[in-house]
């Protein structure tokens, strides 16, 4: 039994539903790992909130190409309430890593807590630590590239893999345009499922450049594969290209001082949608995202496009035991 472990029967018994935390924990793994091996994702959520007393999401990234089998834990705590005690709080932190740390037998630093709060404006660009530390992990045969430290998110959205997939899956031989891109990695599987052309577009020059990195992974023509730092707006209101499929992922609120005014999703989403459509071959799809919790779409949408909710069909397998934590959108033209 190693330090680690024994540590563990301590804090398994010290700790309020610790045990109960552990065995979940485990089960949980158990019960996705030939789901994700026979897949080939090497990036998966393992855990989220199944406890109350422990209310983390935890999420699992495999390195790609290590010498040996290396993981990563991901830990974002959902921000305790004040009734919780904050020794109590703390205590279940240091738990929850060290449990992690024991069941997949790796380093404690490899285990990287964070807590999940609101962001606004840039602060969801802002620096968390100055590691500059990363990794590659596998998406079937997209290669991504993974930073835990240094900002709240890690280039990868796990949730919305099943949103890639799909486009990947009907975009071969296609134009694909890609708004509030990220760090790309749809345009990746879309490169990768032969889209004819792509242009992926976002404010940031730190994804713009992030992005960069994960197309040069993956082989990919900068050429014939586009990316664009621009605020997604203004870009709109210049661009003459259309598309065949356009993915539409904005924030639910931006107040940034790169953009010109604010977006608040619900209050924009008819101008914002509509506009998107103007871009789009009348024989093409839109494909809209929205992380804002009880978002309902406008009424002026649905009378004027053919609009399917895909919101089950495109959420992974580690996500559908919890509630979904985002919707998507079909939006077409009536033919």
């Amino acid at each position: 039994m190693t330090s680690l472990e024994k540590l563990n029967l301590n804090i398994l018994k010290n700790t309020h539903g610790a045990e109960d935390f552990y065995n979940r924990l485990k089960k949980n793994r158990i019960h996705l790992k030939k789901w994700h091996t026979k897949n080939n994702f090497y990036a998966y959520r393992v855990y989220d909130a199944d406890l109350p007393d422990f209310a983390f999401a935890i999420d699992v990234y495999q390195e790609h190409n290590a010498i040996v089998d290396n993981s990563y834990l991901h830990i974002q705590e959902y921000a305790p309430t004040r009734t919780i005690d904050p020794e109590k709080a703390e205590q279940r932190r240091g738990a929850a890593q060290h449990i992690c740390a024991a069941l997949w037998a790796i380093p404690l630093q490899q285990v990287v807590l964070k807590t999940r709060q609101r962001q606004k404006g840039l602060s969801q660009y802002e620096k968390h630590d100055e590691r500059h530390q990363f990794f590659n992990t596998l998406e079937q045969r997209a290669i991504f590239r993974i930073n835990l430290y240094d900002y709240l998110d890690t280039g990868l959205f796990l949730d919305s893999r099943g949103i890639r997939l799909f486009i990947a899956n009907q975009i071969a031989d296609k134009s694909f345009l890609n708004l509030f891109c990220y760090t790309a990695t749809a345009s990746v599987q879309a490169a990768l499922a032969q889209a004819k052309r792509s242009v992926s577009v976002d404010m940031s020059n730190t994804y713009i450049d992030w992005a960069a990195k994960n197309f040069q992974l993956n082989h990919i023509n900068r050429r014939q594969h586009l990316l664009v730092q621009a605020d997604c707006l203004e870009w709109l209101k210049n661009n003459t290209e259309k598309f065949d499929c356009i993915l539409l992922d904005p924030p639910s609120f931006s107040n940034s001082k790169r953009m010109q005014g604010t977006l608040d999703i619900e209050r924009d989403q008819v101008e914002l949608i509509t506009h998107t459509m103007n871009h789009l071959n009348h024989d093409g799809q839109l494909i809209f995202v929205t992380n804002k919790q009880k978002f309902k779409l406008d009424a002026a949408l649905i009378k004027k496009f053919v609009i399917e909710n895909i919101t089950m069909r495109t959420m992974p397998d580690d996500f559908k035991r919890y509630k979904a934590i985002h919707q998507a959108y079909v939006i077409k033209y009536h033919q």
